[in-house]
């Protein structure tokens, strides 16, 4: 759950479609409880028309909504996926959304607004090998134009991303 600067609530998760789980987005009205966007939640089936999870949300200072998770990609494999969101309409905004296949098993399960300039950050888990995965941890500025992308790998260890804040000093 994330508020935006009118208290309105945005909600995220996985909603099954019939054959696999999509992307739930949703805002909802923080003075009354109703559904906003036109009384009408959004869903995103990721390139792969299979299994998606949304994990994480932030609102930036324009009251947009960023989502990140896991989605199932065309090459058969789990991404990090991405997706901006304008809040007040709920269309995907342009240059969104983005993805990262390292080729297996990749879960977007954080994400945070930096404040100073409304870039976003997101930490997740990415399969390197057997018994090898990593946490990544990517920057994104408000436009989608990935700024880096770095992993966090101990030798002869499996690292997982559980949860990132940033640090505003």
């Amino acid at each position: 759950v994330a508020y935006d600067q009118n208290d309105d609530i945005f909600v995220v998760g996985k909603t099954w479609n019939g054959s696999d789980f999509d992307y739930y987005v949703a805002k909802y009205n923080g003075v009354d409880g109703s559904l906003a966007w036109g009384g009408v939640p959004r869903f995103y089936n990721g390139a792969g028309n299979s299994t998606d999870y949304a994990n994480s949300l932030a609102v930036d200072m324009e009251g947009n909504l960023y989502v990140t998770g896991y989605s199932i990609g065309s090459g058969g494999s789990g991404d990090i996926v991405t997706i901006k969101y304008d809040g007040v309409d709920g269309t995907i905004m342009s240059g969104w959304p983005k993805s990262y296949d390292g080729g297996a098993y990749d879960n977007g399960v954080s994400i945070a607004i930096d404040s100073i300039n409304n870039d976003v950050v997101i930490a997740g888990t990415t399969f390197k090998g057997p018994g090898n995965h990593d946490v990544m941890v990517v920057r994104y500025s408000a436009d989608g134009v990935e700024q880096w992308r770095n992993f966090l790998d101990f030798n002869g260890s499996d690292e997982a991303a559980a949860s990132m804040s940033i640090d505003r000093s």
